[in-house]
């Protein structure tokens, strides 16, 4: 609500929602250039190797950010889509990494913490130590994000015409409560990734004779997918809270599992 009561104007939503995605690709950039500093040795731990790996996620998304911008400046929107596919996917495991990393300092299970670590860094399917599945990530993020919407609608009741600046933005007819749903954007752009009909002959059809009303049908359905794509990411602000953690974590690990160094 703005001063004297008044409600934001949509072009005024559109531009705090654009505000509040320029701030969470910033913060996302200084995870992804952060330094790995410790304020006592760490030798003989793997809390080097399981801050390179976090710091690492947000590198990789910060990049992928990026690829996207680019590709849709240029006007190469099934790229954009399919690097915003890989975006979701790169949130969602360093949510999970992050989440693990935490469950497993808190209960004081070091030996399954450098197990899991390993089935993050890479793992082995021969081995008794298997690589994490990004389904296992996608799942563990969808629970993450539909109690972050929840929290949203329940906390600011303007939110929702915030979403509603967006949807229009966006070209959308669907329920609002949509647009921010990490999953639902997921499932989305990997109806454009898969080069199946979606992906390939309505996206690159042979345009001459082509009906007017239908290109402009399929000219609307693309700008749905460059909103999405950049609606991907606005999910980095679950991956900048999740390193968030970082900030204690080695004093957390220290105090754990090396109290005799404390």
């Amino acid at each position: 609500m703005l001063e004297g009561g008044k409600r934001p104007a949509p072009i005024e939503n559109l531009q705090l929602a654009m505000e509040r995605l320029a701030g969470i690709r910033e913060e996302l950039t200084g995870w992804a250039t952060a330094e790995i500093e410790f304020d006592f040795n760490p030798a003989g731990t793997d809390l080097f190797s399981m801050f390179e790996l976090a710091f690492g996620y947000a590198k990789r998304s910060d990049d992928l950010c990026q690829s996207i911008d680019s590709l849709l400046k240029t006007g190469h929107i099934v790229p954009a889509t399919i690097v915003a596919r890989a975006l979701i996917e790169t949130i969602a495991m360093g949510v999970l990494y992050l989440a693990e990393m935490d469950r497993l300092i808190a209960h004081g299970q070091l030996e399954k913490l450098k197990k899991r670590l390993t089935s993050f860094w890479g793992g082995s399917r021969h081995g008794d130590v298997k690589p994490i599945h990004v389904n296992d990530a996608l799942r563990h993020f969808e629970t993450v994000d539909a109690a972050y919407v929840r929290y949203l609608y329940d906390k600011y009741p303007l939110f929702g015409e915030l979403l509603a600046s967006l949807e229009e933005a966006g070209g959308k007819s669907e329920p609002i409560e949509k647009l921010l749903s990490a999953m639902s954007n997921y499932d989305f752009l990997s109806e454009i990734s898969h080069p199946n009909g979606v992906g390939v002959q309505f996206i690159y059809p042979q345009l001459a004779g082509i009906d007017e009303k239908i290109k402009a049908t399929a000219n609307k359905l693309l700008d749905r997918y460059r909103f999405q794509a950049r609606m991907a990411t606005f999910q980095c602000h679950h991956l900048n809270t999740a390193l968030g953690t970082t900030k204690t974590l080695a004093k957390r690990y220290r105090e754990v599992f090396m109290k005799s160094d404390t």
